[in-house]
């Protein structure tokens, strides 16, 4: 039986160095978040609301990603210690990659559910897609003080 798939390019050394090369990567990416973390930290600008948000949604990403990439390298693992047929292999690794591919497509609505921002310019972006218009509207909380009877009285305005 032959098996074809996009497995098959990354077998022996190259499937070894493709998958270091992407734990590496991965590694590289949390201490680059750590260290701007770290730096925000330091400069007082982490207690903003905005920035917490910004970090919610960067470690969602980043933990949904390390989880599929930690599930494919354990599967990996266990391919090493178990006998399984290289078609066996190739089923599993290409239904995997199919795993992978999704946790890492769930970036958008991570990103859409954590972050104001990232889901207002999401709104914007498929407004323009699918020709729809959209609009913000404003509104204020007013607080009149004044006195009655020398006495202060608060009236509350909504626009």
């Amino acid at each position: 039986m032959v098996v074809c798939s996009n497995q098959d390019c990354l077998q022996g050394l190259a499937g070894a160095l493709h998958y270091q090369l992407t734990v590496a990567l991965n590694g590289l990416s949390i201490v680059c978040y750590a260290l701007l973390w770290l730096f925000l930290k330091v400069k007082n600008n982490l207690e903003t609301k905005n920035a917490g948000k910004v970090f919610k949604s960067i470690l969602a990403v980043m933990l949904a990603n390390l989880f599929g990439q930690t599930l494919s390298g354990t599967v990996r693992l266990l391919f090493s210690v178990l006998s399984v047929s290289p078609a066996q292999q190739s089923i599993v690794l290409m239904c995997m990659g199919h795993f992978t591919t999704l946790i890492q497509a769930h970036n958008m609505p991570i990103l859409y559910i954590f972050s104001k921002d990232y889901r207002r310019a999401f709104n914007q972006i498929l407004a323009r897609f699918f020709g729809c218009e959209t609009r913000t509207a404003n509104s204020y909380n007013i607080r009149i003080t004044y006195l009655q009877n020398n006495r202060p009285v608060q009236m509350n305005l909504r626009r």
